[in-house]
C-alpha cells in the first residue's frame, strides 16, 4: 500500500483493502496476540528476560496504548506515534486500561491529524491527569499524520521525524532500566533509587530539548507552504541534538 496515494481516486480499491484489514483488528485481538508472544518469549533462551518496550504508529499506536495497560508487569516503556482511535466508545478502547499503566507512556502527535484531532488530545491529557500515570504528550508543530517516514513524500517532515527518533531512544533507555515501573516496592531500594535517577535524567533532558524546540520550531519550505520540499530550520535541528548533549548543525 502506498500512503502517498490515499487521496488518489485511482487507488480506491487498494485503500478499501487497507481499511478492511484495519477494521478487522480489535484491541482485544491484539491483546491476545501479545499474551501469546510473551508466552513464546518466556520459553526462548535467546530472549532477555524481564520487561520490554513497545512502539506503534498510526493504528498500532492505540495497540501499544492498550497493551501497556493490559500487561503493566511486562511493559516498561511505550511510545504511540500519531496513534489513531486512541479513545473510542468500544468496550475494549485503549484508554479504558490507562489507569493500570505502570511504565512510561509517550504520545507523539502531529499538529494536523484527522485521526487524532485536538479534542482527542485534550481528552487524553485529561485521562493522564486523572490517572496520574507516567505519561507525556508532545505535539509536533507543522507536522501531519505519517510525518515520521521519508518514503511518505507528501507528509514527511524531517525535523519532526528526527525528533521522534530521539524520543524513541529515550524510551528504549527507560525500558532498559530495571525496576523503573515499580515505584514504592521495598525490594532492592538501591536499584529503585538508581532507576528513578535515570528517569529523572531522561525527563530533564527532554525538558531542555522542549524549550529549544519551541524556540526553533519554524520550518522553511522551498515552495513556502506545506506540503513541499521541507528542510528543518537551523535552530530546530540544533534543538534535536540538545536532548543528547550535542549540537547538530545543518
Amino acid at each position: 500500500l502506498d500512503g502517498d496515494r490515499i487521496h488518489d481516486p485511482a487507488y480506491a480499491g487498494s485503500l478499501e483493502l487497507m481499511w478492511k484489514l484495519n477494521r478487522s483488528l480489535t484491541n482485544t485481538m491484539v491483546e491476545q496476540d501479545t499474551q501469546a508472544m510473551f508466552a513464546f518469549l518466556d520459553t526462548e533462551a535467546a530472549a532477555r528476560p524481564g520487561k520490554v518496550g513497545a512502539v506503534g504508529y498510526c493504528m498500532s499506536g492505540r495497540f501499544v496504548f492498550r497493551v501497556a495497560g493490559a500487561f503493566p508487569d511486562r511493559i516498561a516503556a511505550s511510545a504511540s506515534m500519531y496513534g489513531a482511535r486512541l479513545i473510542t466508545d468500544l468496550p475494549d478502547s485503549a484508554h479504558l486500561l490507562a489507569e493500570r499503566i505502570r511504565g512510561e507512556m509517550y504520545f507523539g502527535c502531529a499538529q494536523f491529524d484527522e485521526y487524532a484531532p485536538q479534542e482527542v488530545i485534550d481528552r487524553l491529557r485529561g485521562i493522564i491527569a486523572e490517572t496520574k500515570i507516567n505519561a507525556s504528550i508532545e505535539v509536533y508543530p507543522e507536522a501531519h499524520h505519517g510525518f515520521a517516514f521519508h518514503t511518505r513524500k507528501t507528509v514527511y517532515h524531517k525535523a519532526a521525524s528526527e525528533r521522534h527518533y530521539e524520543r524513541l531512544f529515550e524510551q528504549c533507555a527507560l525500558a532498559g532500566q530495571p525496576g523503573i515501573v515499580e515505584p514504592g516496592t521495598a525490594s532492592d531500594a538501591g536499584g529503585q533509587r538508581q532507576a528513578g535517577d535515570a528517569v529523572s535524567q531522561q525527563r530533564s533532558r527532554r525538558g531542555v530539548a522542549d524549550a529549544h524546540f519551541a524556540e526553533g520550531q519554524h520550518i522553511a519550505s522551498g515552495a513556502g507552504n506545506f506540503p513541499g520540499e521541507l528542510r528543518p530550520a537551523r535552530d530546530s535541528q540544533r534543538a534535536i541534538g540538545v536532548a543528547h548533549g550535542r549540537s547538530v548543525e545543518v
